[in-house]
């Protein structure tokens, strides 16, 4: 799958690297191509006028004709200057020693590669009074056709380099947003097989819930008249099994509880709450369950007012507390911070912390560290919170230390 995925982006950069060097290719060759063509008509100029002039001057006096080449030598673009009269070389000028690539049968205008670059060779043939068969051969350095072959390669290299960059930088993002709206799409989903279930678990559990209930709270109290009946008569282990007894009906019955609330749409009733009272009468709620487990709930709050619905905050600080009891924590902490437009809670404890493989799906349901969990703890959480336009997060959780974090939004805090 990701060699499949390199090729569908490494195809498309290498074909229009092609392109573009077929077409950066293509017009560096057009151009030179015109360039030459001028070259060559200038060159046929001067051999035309090579001919006429140097024809007179043959006739009037041939050392004319010598110091008309010599001063020629003074334009830099020429390499070399060539007379010869018959096969008798008589003039020969050259800005590098030896150096005179002419042969007999060149033609009128010759494009010579030589290790000094691109030469124009313009050879001008002529016939004195006598007969005599004169030929003058003028070599021109096309600089201009090297400089604009070396600039078509720079700025093919640079075409290339910025195509390239552009190219791969759109198809990079094309597939990071491919990923991302596959991510989506995927979660999209989840979230709706999830919803599903929910919605065909909430219809079963209104079910059993109906049938069960009753007959649970029938036995919840049977099992306390039972205990106050026996209670002058009982040994300490019968004493145990009515307590763990007792213990099993109430689970049962906020497990119903859990499940049930599943098919309910949470309606946040914000009103302004005293934040330090409500986690005071919470953690007297709570008094009865901590001391069994010898765990020590502490807390930092401010004395303020928040906008917050206080039966879902209850519900959703019991249920992170009953965690880190059932974690095996002994030492719990609760701290709360108020800003004009938000509500910043933390809780923390030293229980056994969440196994690292089920941290990032802690939040879904039927997800639980717990043999006996449900797996809606903290699903239940999420939804509460989020129902309120909230957050809550997994800060860190490791043996002896988890962290939760929640953040609310508001309109306001007043101190007291």
């Amino acid at each position: 799958m990701k060699n499949r995925r390199l090729l569908l982006l490494v195809v498309p950069i290498l074909a229009l690297s092609a392109l573009v060097f077929w077409i950066n290719r293509s017009n560096r060759l057009q151009l030179q191509q015109q360039i030459e063509a001028v070259t060559r008509s200038e060159g046929a100029v001067i051999s035309e006028l090579l001919q006429k002039s140097g024809s007179l001057l043959a006739e009037r006096d041939p050392g004319e004709l010598e110091n008309f080449l010599q001063r020629l030598s003074g334009i830099p673009a020429l390499m070399y200057a060539g007379m010869r009269r018959g096969k008798e070389l008589l003039h020969l000028y050259t800005r590098y020693e030896g150096y005179f690539p002419v042969s007999p049968d060149l033609p009128q205008l010759a494009l010579l590669e030589s290790p000094l670059g691109t030469i124009l060779n313009v050879q001008s043939r002529f016939n004195d009074g006598t007969g005599n068969q004169w030929v003058i051969d003028l070599g021109f350095h096309s600089q201009y056709l090297d400089t604009l072959n070396q600039n078509a390669r720079k700025a093919f290299l640079l075409q290339a380099l910025i195509v390239l960059v552009f190219t791969a930088t759109v198809l990079i993002l094309l597939h990071l947003l491919n990923r991302r709206f596959f991510r989506h799409e995927l979660e999209l989903q989840r979230e709706r097989e999830s919803r599903q279930r929910l919605e065909e678990l909430a219809l079963f559990s209104a079910e059993i819930a109906h049938e069960i209930r009753n007959p649970l709270n029938s036995l919840g109290l049977t099992l306390d008249v039972v205990r106050e009946r026996v209670k002058t008569h009982t040994d300490e282990r019968t004493d145990h099994y009515l307590t763990a007894t007792r213990d099993e009906v109430r689970r049962i019955t906020s497990i119903l509880e859990s499940y049930s609330r599943l098919s309910r749409p949470v309606m946040p009733d914000c009103r302004r709450v005293d934040i330090s009272l409500l986690l005071n009468e919470l953690k007297t709620a709570l008094a009865g369950e901590l001391s069994a487990h010898a765990a020590g709930l502490e807390f930092d709050a401010p004395s303020a007012f928040f906008p917050v619905d206080p039966d879902l905050l209850r519900q959703i600080l019991r249920n992170l507390i009953q965690n880190s009891i059932e974690a095996g924590a002994d030492r719990i902490t609760l701290s709360a911070r108020l800003t004009p437009n938000q509500l910043q809670m933390d809780i923390r404890d030293n229980g056994r912390g969440i196994e690292p493989g089920l941290q990032a799906g802690i939040f879904q349901p039927y997800i639980s560290g717990k043999t006996k969990g449900t797996g809606l703890g903290l699903f239940v959480v999420r939804r509460l919170i989020t129902a309120m336009n909230g957050s809550v997060s997994l800060q860190e959780s490791r043996p002896g230390y988890t962290h939760f974090s929640i953040s609310l939004p508001g309109g306001g805090a007043d101190e007291q």
